[in-house]
């Protein structure tokens, strides 16, 4: 779908996620100094009211290899930059490349986002929290 869209810039909404109707009017005031722009987020279904723990401002510099700091369905992506790989964690991987580009990254301090977890999320029942060991060695981070 990426080849249809008419703008500079993508915006990734999962299915069973929500946004916020201020979310992208938010989000454009980084448009032109950030390669990727999340959120924070509330946690919908299993866990409810939980809201994401990540760090905020400018994390261009954070470590990636400690946790994926990019909500998926929060983020605003430069079209250019939006190709994945295809494998069973898409959207970590994406930022790890990202980031080993030097490319900005941006995590808005709002939540903006209501991101449902279930147990049948693709990425909670089919182990692929075990992938990303293999995946932080293929961008040159130690396993943790």
């Amino acid at each position: 779908m990426i080849k249809h869209c008419t703008y500079d810039y993508v915006a990734i909404l999962d299915v069973d996620d929500v946004w916020h109707p201020e979310k992208l009017t938010l989000q454009s005031v980084y448009l032109h100094s950030y390669d990727v722009i999340g959120t924070k987020c509330m946690f919908i279904g299993d866990m409810h009211g939980n809201v994401s723990e990540l760090p905020t401002g400018d994390i261009s510099e954070f470590d990636f290899s400690l946790f994926n700091p990019i909500i998926n369905s929060s983020a605003i992506i430069k079209k250019e930059l939006c190709y994945w790989e295809e494998n069973d964690i898409e959207d970590y991987d994406l930022w790890l490349r990202l980031r080993n580009q030097n490319k900005k990254f941006f995590n808005i301090d709002n939540i903006l986002v209501q991101h449902r977890l279930h147990p049948a999320s693709a990425f909670n029942t089919n182990g692929h929290q075990n992938l990303v060991p293999e995946l932080l060695i293929k961008h040159g981070y130690q396993a943790k």
